[in-house]
């Protein structure tokens, strides 16, 4: 099985840009624009890592953490990182708390987000390597 995330945020361009870095990567990559786009997503098919933008419209500033609860609810395994343009004190440690694998602003290098994001996926041989 290759490795699969699903991308949430409110805008397509940095959909878009992040999309093509992962694909460049060998990611199977799921995009979603919205909160409910990215619930129904996740439980049709769930991904193993989930990158969600905290903030999806302007009059809510938490759908991403509500999208990490229902995450974490469904498959507490799935890693899931938040990115946001702007994140209080309380609300990265509100996303932590929650199991935000980690809580990254935006604008970020992408270069060790990719890294990290691939530190979360261990190659299926590589599993099946270590069973006796």
């Amino acid at each position: 099985m290759g490795k699969r995330v699903l991308l949430v945020d409110e805008d397509e361009s940095v959909l878009r840009h992040l999309r093509l870095a992962l694909r460049a990567r060998e990611w199977d990559v799921t995009t979603a624009l919205s909160l409910a786009e990215a619930e129904s997503g996740f439980a049709g098919s769930p991904s193993p890592v989930v990158v969600a933008e905290m903030q999806l419209t302007p009059l809510r500033k938490s759908e991403g953490l509500d999208l990490l609860r229902r995450v974490k609810e469904l498959r507490p395994q799935t890693h899931f990182v938040v990115i946001t343009g702007f994140v209080s004190p309380e609300g990265e440690q509100a996303a932590l708390e929650a199991g935000a694998d980690a809580v990254i602003s935006k604008p970020f290098e992408l270069r060790p987000f990719l890294d990290r994001l691939d530190g979360f996926c261990v190659p299926s041989s590589d599993v099946r390597g270590n069973l006796p």
